[in-house]
């Protein structure tokens, strides 16, 4: 049996917004949900060090900076890698990293990774919406779960321990899931048309995991479209247990920087 998790996360600083969905699917592929529910950041970096593996968990922000400005900023060195620069945010004050990030913006622009092909904002942006204070939280969570217990964690495209007890840790999102899906992705947070297109996002998911959605899931998703997101990256956890090669790979020339700045996984249509 394995653990598939979905997070919505927020970098907040009242920390109110991360939401999860979590969920069970067996050898013979039946799926058993749980119901949605909001997690304060603590309380996911604890569930992420105790859930019982294995388990796939797909969280929705940055997991590395773009190289260019990691080296320049001295997050890593050449020859280090993505473990190592979250390593340092780990034990950078957030101001710290804010300040660095908005300077920079300011005199280069908004880099991007290599895998940030639109329309994914680079982890710098700094306009509607701050992606600056999720890429910190994001990046010093991954630094303090490595710390503790980096055998435990696998980080694609990384090379993976053997354990078969491992949690994969893949970064997805979900706006680009339902546009891969065939959906606009857009209309559900807000507008006198979000309840409706929620209704639609849930038939979506339902076609595509192949079977229908608990009603407690889907009234949790009708009411915060947060709890959507989660439940889309679950859906998108799901696709990886089943095949994780319906995501698009790091090519040869893009290995490097997916060492570096790790790798947004993005669905193939």
């Amino acid at each position: 049996m394995t653990t598939l998790i979905g997070v919505d996360f927020s970098g907040s600083q009242a920390d109110n917004a991360t939401w999860i969905a979590m969920a069970t699917v067996g050898d013979g592929g039946r799926i058993e949900w749980q119901t949605p529910f909001p997690i304060r950041r603590s309380d996911l970096e604890q569930l992420l060090l105790t859930i019982e593996g294995p388990a796939v968990a797909t969280l929705d922000f940055p997991f590395g900076l773009p190289a260019e400005f990691a080296v320049k900023q001295g997050f890593i060195r050449w020859g280090e890698g993505l473990m190592d620069s979250c390593d340092r945010m780990s034990t950078t004050p957030q101001a710290d990293f804010e300040e660095v990030a908005r300077e920079y913006v300011a005199a280069y622009g908004e880099p991007r990774r290599a895998s940030d092909v639109a329309p994914a904002f680079s982890p710098l942006h700094v306009t509607n919406p701050n992606m600056v204070p999720m890429t910190y939280h994001g990046m010093a969570m991954l630094g303090r779960l490595l710390a503790r217990a980096r055998g435990r964690f696998s980080i694609p495209p990384l090379p993976a321990n053997s354990s078969r007890w491992q949690v994969t840790l893949v970064e997805l999102m979900p706006g680009q899931l339902l546009r891969a899906r065939g959906d606009s992705g857009v209309g559900y947070k807000n507008g006198d048309k979000n309840l409706r297109r929620r209704h639609e996002i849930l038939s979506r998911l339902e076609e595509w995991i192949g079977s229908p959605l608990p009603e407690h899931v889907r009234l949790a998703c009708r009411a915060n479209a947060d709890c959507l997101d989660a439940v889309v990256n679950l859906a998108g956890a799901l696709q990886w247990h089943r095949n994780p090669e319906a995501y698009n790979q790091p090519d040869a020339a893009q290995q490097g920087f997916a060492h570096d700045e790790g790798w947004l996984y993005t669905l193939r249509p």
